[in-house]
């Protein structure tokens, strides 16, 4: 099925959008408010990809990137080595196995309640286990899971088999702080649902008010889902959070780690 942009990337911009993005971004700088970009389902290095590598690295951005283990292997890898992998700026972490929906019913997860905990465990060891031997020490033991929803089990799994965090939305279910860190997205910049592009617009500023105030700001790409505007907007929406001194980029490593 071929995918589509949102409707806000088929419509024009906001006239006043640089002002009101600069209106939330300077009082986050001016709190020094982390952020961060996780980049999801990394597999194949098609035209899309390539392009929003090279954006992040022109902008000197970090960008976190959840890898599906089952569309990886050796070859794809050596064709990624053009960004030079093991910048800093890139944060290569697992996203799921095969990004496979399992439920039976009801919304989408590969990791949801309707599986076992030893199938899920052995899910999530086996994509770990490709990935650290084809990435080697590029890998970042970071769980993004699919659709980012995951079961209290897989959670509980992943702070045993020692994973640094997961990353999901903005207030999933079940809460994850008294297991393991949720390195949370709370803004969605490509798969949303909005049929009128004023109201995406408007949604997508709010989200990245309200995560403005909590002290971090998440944002979650799609990069199969971009078109030249989705394009044209994150190149704006870098060359303005580089603009602000005070605002905090990182990758998961820099928010797992903080400087003392």
């Amino acid at each position: 099925m071929e995918k589509r942009s949102a409707p806000l990337w088929n419509d024009a911009w906001p006239v006043d959008l640089e002002q009101r993005l600069e209106g939330i971004l300077a009082p986050a700088a001016a709190n020094a408010v982390e952020i961060f970009f996780r980049a999801d389902d990394i597999g194949a290095p098609d035209a899309g990809f390539r392009r929003l590598m090279h954006l992040f690295r022109r902008h000197r951005m970090p960008l976190c990137l959840a890898v599906v283990p089952a569309w990886i292997d050796r070859k794809r890898w050596r064709q990624m080595q053009e960004f030079t992998v093991h910048d800093p700026l890139w944060c290569w972490h697992q996203h799921g196995l095969c990004h496979a929906n399992h439920q039976e019913s009801g919304r989408k997860s590969e990791f949801g309640s309707h599986r076992s905990c030893e199938t899920i465990r052995s899910d999530l060891v086996r994509g770990r286990e490709h990935l650290q031997a084809i990435l080697g020490p590029a890998f970042f033991p970071v769980f993004t899971p699919p659709w980012n929803r995951c079961s209290l089990e897989t959670l509980q799994i992943l702070a045993r088999e020692g994973y640094a965090a997961v990353s999901r939305t903005v207030n999933a279910r079940p809460a994850a702080t008294s297991l393991i860190p949720d390195l949370a997205v709370a803004v969605d910049l490509h798969t949303r649902k909005e049929q009128d592009p004023a109201l995406g617009w408007q949604n997508l500023l709010d989200e990245l008010a309200c995560a403005a105030d909590s002290g971090r700001i998440g944002i979650m790409i799609h990069h199969q889902l971009m078109n030249d505007r989705c394009f044209a907007f994150l190149d704006l929406f870098l060359a303005l959070c580089r603009g602000q001194a005070g605002l905090c980029p990182g990758t998961f490593r820099d928010l797992l780690s903080p400087v003392s």
